[in-house]
């Protein structure tokens, strides 16, 4: 098995740092778009270690604050894949570079630093600001070796005004297309069937991790006070935590830390889960290694829901909440068992082909 793993690392890693080629055509704006949705898959493991790590009742701002961000990337996975439903692609979800060896680099990005599995705490949010951090104003698209996700996305954005810039080109089935119905938290999910829509579901993405106009919030509608961290972009969301303050928007820029109220932050109060866990960790056989062939086989399950349902049979998504449920309860089992030198088990978020789902 630890043979098998390895191979797989070795795929991933090759995928995730080989050269990518520009958006000069349909095919390779599909392609792009499917990496998108890649990219999306790739930082909601982490999230959710970092989430499922705070105890019930603990850090009620924080793992809130967290909580929101992994529904709005879910979010991001069903825009991205409503465009390449559009333009006649086809969306794939239950594959293994969905599933990556962690810790990794972020797909096609420049690779100056790495995402892995860990508990809550300083590093696992430095890590997270590292993710959403923000382009810097103009700069360039980028395909491929990108510093920013808005650049990777401004690149497809790009690519959509160039070579699907004409109706002709969303020949997708509008049956395929994902609405607020089928999807938990999908209030803001764009239908897309034109150029027009289509930019508006990329640009929802990029507000929501960086900022409107590179501003501190994902809209420039006014808000009540309640909902202020929900508008926050994500950068600024984890900013918050980092620096256990609020943001005032009267005063502060998006280049300062927040100086608003102060915010509590226990960062002792976290299942001490290993970092970057593997079912090669574990004895085969094991109640560990139980535990964690149980909830790889549930993250398998909810990533075939997700495929089925970007591929024409929208009405099996509802069933992605129940699952998501079973997966926090079955890493929290994980995360109670002791695992040497202070640390516990995890959940490790491995990809399991069809005959071992």
């Amino acid at each position: 098995m630890a043979k098998t793993a390895e191979a797989r690392h070795e795929r991933s890693t090759t995928r995730l740092h080989r050269s990518f080629e520009k958006i000069d055509s349909i095919a390779s704006l599909r392609r792009h778009l499917q990496i998108a949705i890649e990219l999306e898959a790739a930082t909601i493991p982490p999230y959710l270690c970092a989430l499922y790590s705070i105890p019930d009742g603990q850090n009620r701002h924080a793992s809130g604050i967290i909580r929101s961000v992994v529904v709005e990337e879910m979010l991001h996975i069903a825009l991205a894949a409503n465009v390449l439903n559009a333009i006649d692609g086809h969306p794939q979800l239950n594959h293994a570079y969905m599933a990556p060896r962690y810790p990794v680099t972020l797909p096609h990005s420049e690779g100056d630093f790495e995402v892995g599995l860990r508990p809550f705490g300083k590093e696992a949010i430095k890590t997270f600001l590292k993710i959403e951090r923000p382009g810097k104003p103009k700069a360039h698209p980028q395909a491929d070796h990108y510093h920013s996700i808005g650049q990777f996305y401004v690149a497809i954005e790009e690519g959509l005004k160039t070579h699907a810039a004409s109706p002709r080109a969303y020949t997708g089935k509008r049956e395929y297309q994902v609405t607020s119905e089928y999807y938990y938290g999908s209030g803001r999910l764009v239908e897309v069937w034109n150029l027009e829509t289509a930019l508006k579901a990329l640009a929802r993405i990029v507000d929501e991790g960086e900022g409107l106009d590179h501003t501190l919030f994902t809209t420039k509608k006014k808000f009540p006070a309640k909902w202020r961290d929900e508008n926050l972009a994500h950068y600024f969301r984890f900013k918050e935590v980092f620096y256990e303050h609020s943001y005032d928007p009267e005063r502060d820029n998006t280049h300062d830390p927040p100086s608003g109220p102060r915010l509590k932050v226990d960062w002792e109060a976290v299942y001490p889960m290993r970092v970057n866990p593997r079912m090669e960790d574990y004895p085969v056989g094991s109640e560990i290694w139980n535990l964690s062939m149980d909830f790889s086989r549930t993250y398998m399950r909810l990533l075939n829901i997700l495929d089925k349902g970007f591929n024409g049979h929208r009405e099996t998504l509802v069933e992605s909440v129940n699952v998501m449920y079973e997966l926090k309860y079955r890493a929290l089992a994980l995360m109670r068992i002791p695992f040497g030198e202070g640390t516990t088990a995890g959940p490790t978020f491995e990809y399991l082909p069809p005959a071992s789902q």
